[in-house]
């Protein structure tokens, strides 16, 4: 692929196309973790502050013109790649996909979880290699649940602490408007559906 704009592809056989979407693929996969590592030099050089960016996100975006949820993602991945070595080198080699990296972003961005990430990423990377993406993310998802089982723990003693309950008349409607807990959210449910089943048996 020795220069993408001159590229035709209408004429090609399902193979040749295959192959193509194969390299450019790969290349893709490249080009998104140089860009995040070259990114996290940025953000820790702090050198983007000489520009009047508040951050390096914000740099990216003025750079590239970025979106914000893209320059964010950059960023991100960036700093996991920067967190785990083995991410680095699979990351650069194209070893991952786009989608993958874009998980460990968002799973390392958590304090918690960056802490714990180095002597997992190694295990962690294999895993991105070999399952499917959905499965993957699965992965990810249980991983995180164990790296940040306090934070996991606060949240649910958070939506205990803020609960709330009120009924109000809009109009000719009347409104309930509750949140709380789960334990106590689920047997509010099952007192709820209990008298829904009663009505429904009456009529």
């Amino acid at each position: 692929l020795a220069d993408l704009s001159e590229l035709a592809l209408d004429g090609l056989s399902m193979d040749e196309l295959t192959s193509i979407v194969h390299s450019v693929e790969r290349l893709r996969r490249q080009c998104e973790a140089v860009l995040a590592q070259a990114v996290d030099v940025v953000d820790r050089s702090g050198e983007f502050r000489a520009d009047g960016h508040r951050s390096v996100a914000a740099w990216g975006r003025a750079t590239c013109n970025w979106s914000v949820a893209d320059s964010a993602r950059i960023a991100r991945n960036g700093r996991a790649m920067a967190a785990g070595q083995a991410l680095a080198e699979a990351g650069r080699a194209g070893d991952i996909g786009v989608a993958q990296l874009d998980e460990f972003g968002r799973a390392v961005a958590n304090p918690r979880c960056r802490d714990a990430f180095g002597e997992s990423a190694e295990l962690l990377v294999q895993h991105a290699r070999t399952l499917w993406c959905s499965d993957f993310r699965q992965v990810m998802a249980r991983w995180v649940a164990l790296a940040d089982a306090d934070g996991a723990h606060r949240e649910h003693l958070d939506a205990h602490e803020q609960r709330h309950a009120a009924v109000s008349q809009v109009g000719a409607q009347v409104v309930v408007d509750a949140a709380g807990g789960v334990i106590q959210g689920e047997a509010m449910r099952e007192i709820f559906q209990r008298f829904v089943h009663a009505e429904f048996l009456a009529d």
